[in-house]
């Protein structure tokens, strides 16, 4: 018997035949990766050097302290930044741009600041392409100033803002039903847990601020740990969504233990001090307050003290006052973003005042004031905290107009004072559990201009001088009462040029006011 074999047919036959089976399996396996997810990934952290307010006192250890801890990291590998620098804007083109020239997937920045409530550490983590913060983690020192201590709250920081990733760990490798996660023991993983291979579908911001609020995920598999190492552990799929959808690279959640306090219980086993909220007698509904994000608007009454007076160049002088002005006052505020503000106030205020001519009409003469002002501002934070102790810096535009009836002969005349203003305004609590709050403001008149109904003169010089004192009390997270003690004076000096008979030599307006009202921030 004779046997002929036609080898390369039958080893061509088989290479195509795998090769179409590899194909097609590669053709039928899905793509459940979606680009947030992958924007998320970080492997590469460059770390920036921190900043601090005292002369870089804690800056420099800090940040060596920093940048040893996240090169220890088994999960991250940092990146030398050299002479690149993203500036104390941080802002999001500066990011990206250092994410690009670095090659780095993530961005760590810090700072320390000193300031009335304490020591202040804030670290940012930038991810992904689009340059804004992932996470922020803030902490207050008010008593231990040491660079120990500082470093142990950068190392407990540090942390918090790790476990505060939308992940725990990734998928490192997959051989069939056999993945690789990188994470292990060190990270509370131990053998027969089960962990969750998940993807992020997206990434909810806050609407100011930028910082991740909470994220959608979505569950592709699940895995049973059989091996775990100290950085590594071996599992085996016990759950997928789809025949192969699970990849490397792919984010893991391992189990966490979820704490809740004391429940309130309408039997009344509870013993938390809270329960007779929910269920006592007159049981009230809770809602958790929104934090503010937009701005601040007021409403203030107030009480005020007015005189007003002119000389004359014939010699002599007349005045007019109230010790009891009524006044009304509205005042809000838009918060552009964190740093930038822009706002506006607007008073008003009508009284009577005596004819001090003799054999002058009418013997009472109604006035009323009015006074407002735009302005666009900085906010310079003394601390981490936005709602904290602060500085703003404004610059604007403001007038105040006096109106009065007309006498025979003329008492006073209309007159307007205004002009461009630098505004100083300082707010603090007074300490970090106080429901207080103290400041003070000022409006600085860089080139005040006055101008007069009637004929006095040119005008030869203005002086305008703006400041107050401030007190609030808060009430709920977005009610504050406040109150002001405003002063005020405006005064001007005529040319002799006028028409006005007799001709006036100087004007001035002083208004001392004692405001009450309402804070609303939304």
């Amino acid at each position: 018997m004779k046997i002929s074999l036609r080898l390369p047919g039958v080893v061509a036959l088989f290479f195509l035949t795998f090769f179409a089976g590899f194909v097609a399996h590669g053709q039928t396996q899905p793509s459940y990766v979606s680009a947030v997810d992958k924007d998320l990934s970080i492997r590469q952290v460059a770390v920036f050097p921190m900043t601090d307010n005292l002369s870089g006192i804690y800056a420099g250890p800090l940040t060596e302290s920093l940048r040893s801890r996240i090169s220890m990291d088994p999960r991250w590998s940092l990146v030398e930044t050299g002479n690149f620098s993203i500036g104390l804007e941080e802002s999001s083109a500066r990011i990206q741009e250092a994410m690009k020239t670095l090659k780095a997937n993530a961005v760590l920045t810090g700072r320390v600041q000193k300031g009335p409530a304490g020591l202040s550490l804030r670290l940012t983590l930038y991810v992904g392409s689009s340059g804004l913060p992932l996470l922020v983690e803030e902490v207050v020192e008010p008593r231990q100033f040491s660079i120990d201590r500082m470093t142990a709250l950068l190392k407990e920081s540090l942390q918090r803002l790790r476990d505060r990733l939308p992940f725990h760990g990734i998928v490192s490798s997959r051989r069939g039903q056999q993945v690789t996660i990188n994470l292990g023991q060190n990270s509370g993983l131990r053998d027969g847990d089960i962990v969750d291979i998940i993807q992020i579908l997206r990434v909810n911001r806050h609407p100011k601020l930028s910082f991740m609020i909470s994220t959608d995920k979505e569950i592709l598999g699940k895995a049973r740990i059989f091996k775990a190492d100290e950085e590594l552990s071996f599992g085996n799929l016990v759950y997928e969504k789809e025949s192969g959808v699970v990849v490397p690279q792919l984010k893991v959640l391992a189990p966490r233990p979820i704490i809740y306090a004391e429940p309130v219980t309408a039997g009344g086993a509870s013993a938390r001090a809270d329960a007779p909220l929910a269920f006592g007698e007159k049981p009230i509904e809770w809602l958790p307050e929104s934090t503010p994000q937009y701005g601040r608007a007021q409403i203030l009454g107030g009480i005020g003290q007015y005189a007003q007076s002119s000389s004359f160049r014939t010699g002599g002088s007349v005045s007019g006052s109230n010790a009891l002005t009524p006044n009304l006052a509205l005042m809000a505020e838009g918060w552009l973003n964190r740093d930038w503000w822009v706002g506006f106030s607007l008073r008003q205020s009508a009284f009577t005042v005596n004819n001090g001519i003799a054999n002058s009409t009418p013997s009472k003469i109604n006035m009323s004031l009015s006074k407002y002002d735009v302005s666009a501002g900085y906010n310079f934070l003394l601390g981490n905290d936005f709602f904290g102790p602060k500085l703003q810096l404004s610059l604007g535009m403001a007038q105040f107009k006096s109106r009065a009836d007309e006498s025979n002969p003329l008492l006073f005349s209309n007159i307007d004072f205004g002009g461009t203003f630098l505004g100083f305004n300082f707010n603090t609590n007074l300490g970090e559990e106080s429901l207080w709050d103290v400041g003070a403001r000022m409006k600085y008149y860089l080139s005040p201009s006055a101008s007069d109904s009637a004929d006095s003169g040119s005008v030869k010089s203005v002086s305008a001088n703006d400041f107050a004192f401030l007190l609030a009390r808060r009430v709920r997270q977005n009610f504050r009462y406040v109150g002001e003690l405003n002063f005020e004076y405006y005064s001007t000096d005529f040319n002799n040029n006028g028409s006005r008979n007799p001709g006036v030599k100087s004007n001035s307006h002083r208004a001392t006011t004692l405001w009450l009202g309402l804070e609303y921030a939304f």
